[in-house]
């Protein structure tokens, strides 16, 4: 027996008795035994999750994102926790990756070779940092960074749920 398959027999043993009943059929559903049915991903959308998360994280000696089947545990965190606004707007990136796609490579995502794939990730990741940067708000009050008298408030919110 290896270390990481010691580390799984212990936390196996810690967690086990931890789990409730809701929680375990959770984790069920998100790891069904191999016939999951998708449930708001369509087909085409799932390949695009897949080829993304297997970019993101592949498998090397331990089994990657698709391995592990995360696009299985997206579509239902989709289905079962996203509101309607979230489910859209996900569901909106996914088609705009595939936009992004056919105009570069002429192909959607999940058809572009990997190093297509990779290119357009990165690319998006750039783009994404720079429009955060772009919007960053002076760092709070009391904070180190703020020496030059700049900063904002900090705002604590919370709602009784």
């Amino acid at each position: 027996m290896n270390r990481r398959d010691a580390l799984r027999l212990l936390t196996a043993g810690a967690v086990i008795p931890a789990l409730t009943p809701e929680l375990l059929a959770f984790y069920r559903q998100a790891h069904p035994d191999g016939s999951y049915s998708l449930r708001t991903l369509s087909p085409p959308q799932n390949d695009t999750v897949v080829a993304m998360i297997d970019q993101i994280i592949p498998a090397t000696a331990t089994p990657g994102a698709k391995g592990a089947r995360v696009n299985e545990f997206i579509d239902v965190i989709l289905a079962e926790w996203a509101k309607d606004d979230e489910r859209r707007s996900f569901l909106d990136g996914l088609a705009d990756v595939d936009k992004q796609s056919n105009a570069l490579f002429g192909r959607d995502f999940a058809s572009a070779s990997p190093a297509q794939q990779l290119v357009l990730l990165r690319a998006m990741d750039e783009a994404s940092a720079h429009a955060r940067s772009l919007q960053k708000e002076p760092p709070p009050c009391g904070n180190p960074k703020a020496a030059t008298g700049r900063c904002r408030a900090i705002s604590l919110r919370y709602s009784k749920t």
